[in-house]
This record gives C-alpha cells, structure tokens and sequence, in this order.
C-alpha cells in the first residue's frame, strides 16, 4: 500500500505545477500577448515567455539578411544600394533610406558629363597639313 500515497504525491504534485503556470502572468512583447512558457521567432532569436511576465530572446544578431528578388544575401552591420535606396541589414532586417532626389541629381549630371563628352569629341581639330 506504499504505492498510494506515491501516486497521490505525484498527482498532487502535478496539479500544483499546472497552478502555478496559470498564475503566471501573461509576457507583452511588440504589442503581441504571449502565455508563459510559449515560445515565438523574432528575426533570429527564439522569445519565451518566463516568470514574471518577463521575455527572454536570444541568440541576439542573426548573422545575415536575405533581400530582394533574386534572394541576395547581406552581411550584418552591412550597407547595400537597392536602386535608389541606401540599405543596411541589422539582426536580420533589412532598412532602407530612400535616396531618390539625390539619385537623380547624380543621373542627372552624369548625363550631362556624358553628353559633353560626346559633343566634345565632335568638335576636335583635326591637325592641319600646314604644321
């Protein structure tokens, strides 16, 4: 009969742990709920909802960015153009500034560097026979 307390321990036990898991307050985390001990992606790291309400992430930087269509892949900490955008791939995520007035101010003078140039080599003296 030593078997029944053993079983009644255990079950008592259990009841306890699933408790204490419902009184634990729920995790908040980027204006999403989360119940303690679920777990979620954000960029690289795996989030837990611990004791306390308390998020726990990691690891912290994910060591790339895929961006893009063909898929290109970035460095962290690395800076990238993306046609008229500036673009920085930090932890996973991608950002970019939009660069188009200063972009177009640089296609703009290359165009006419370019078309200088080309009216320029029209207008070269040939060497006359007479030097």
């Amino acid at each position: 009969m030593k078997l029944l307390p053993l079983i009644t321990t255990l079950t008592l036990l259990s009841v306890l742990a699933a408790l204490e898991d419902h009184q634990q307050p729920e995790c908040h985390y980027h204006a999403k709920t989360f119940q303690y001990g679920e777990k979620w992606r954000n960029n690289c790291a795996i989030c837990t909802c611990k004791e306390a309400g308390t998020v726990v992430c990691g690891p912290d930087v994910c060591s790339e960015c895929k961006w893009g269509s063909p898929t290109m892949y970035y460095a962290h900490q690395g800076f990238f153009l993306d046609g008229c955008k500036t673009c920085e791939c930090f932890d996973g995520v991608v950002s970019c500034t939009d660069q188009t007035e200063l972009c177009e101010e640089q296609r703009k003078a290359e165009e006419a560097a370019r078309k200088a140039e080309e009216e320029g080599n029209g207008e070269l003296d040939e060497p006359s026979d007479d030097e």
